[in-house]
């Protein structure tokens, strides 16, 4: 009963702080390391902050509820050299465009057309390269 009436004082006080997202890039790719001490910093100003990395290790999303500014220097005191602005993370791409053994990957880049020419183009390399393993061009419609 006791458990019941804690939550029923601490959920409205938890509904109530809602998170903001915000998006960092770093001025080059950074390592697990540095990353490591950068959510470090982060949750010191802000303990139910979430702090998430791109594949390519260059952006940083994190949802937290301190503002920018605030998150910006904390993760500037962890070492961490970031770019002026907020980058737009919808043409943004620091991902890898090939799996572990080279074969290529489609990425999305917000062009369509362009995304498909670069697949096909890097298909066709790697069966030029990999007559032992062809890849088969298959059109990727994104709705």
């Amino acid at each position: 009963m006791r458990s019941l009436l804690m939550m029923l004082f601490i959920a409205p006080a938890s509904w109530a702080m809602a998170q903001s997202n915000h998006y960092f890039e770093a001025a080059e790719a950074y390592d697990r390391a540095q990353l490591k001490f950068v959510i470090q910093a982060v949750v010191d100003i802000d303990p139910n902050a979430n702090v998430y990395q791109d594949d390519g290790m260059r952006l940083l999303h994190v949802r937290s509820n301190v503002s920018e500014a605030e998150l910006r220097g904390a993760i500037a005191g962890a070492g961490l050299a970031l770019l002026d602005g907020t980058p737009n993370v919808g043409t943004a791409n620091n991902g890898p465009t090939a799996t572990a053994d080279g074969k290529p990957l489609f990425v999305i880049t917000g062009d369509p057309a362009g995304d498909q020419a670069r697949y096909a183009a890097a298909v066709q390399l790697w069966n030029a390269q990999h007559a032992d393993e062809p890849i088969e061009i298959l059109p990727i419609i994104i709705e």
